[in-house]
């Protein structure tokens, strides 16, 4: 995983239900925007925050964003960093549910940029 764009594919790959999220971003946008999607992918946890099943979904999502915080080049670490948590600043209830189920190091980087 060294660029944005590849991590993004593998998101897909391990994460398939952001398909349509995707596909979405790809038509309004005609290319991939990696830190636009992201938000976009912040945005959709945002929602799935108020649903029943909110953590069986959204487990295999934080466990690969952990994963490229860990392996990731600067590039990605940067994009989960200021495209996925700093997007959760103020985000109370999301962050509340969010919270026990967030990976060691994706949670120290919540904590230090969320509060």
């Amino acid at each position: 995983m060294k660029t944005n764009s590849s991590f993004i594919e593998k998101l897909l790959q391990r994460v398939p239900r952001l398909k349509p999220l995707y596909d979405e971003h790809i038509k309004e946008n005609d290319d991939l925007l990696p830190n636009v999607f992201m938000g976009d992918v912040t945005r959709s946890v945002i929602k799935e925050a108020q649903g029943p099943q909110f953590d069986s979904l959204l487990r295999p999502l934080l466990d690969y964003l952990e994963e490229g915080i860990i392996t990731g080049s600067d590039q990605i670490q940067e994009l989960i960093i200021v495209s996925f948590v700093e997007n959760l600043i103020g985000e109370t209830v999301t962050l509340s549910k969010l919270r026990p189920l967030l990976p060691p190091i994706i949670r120290n980087e919540v904590e230090r940029i969320c509060g």
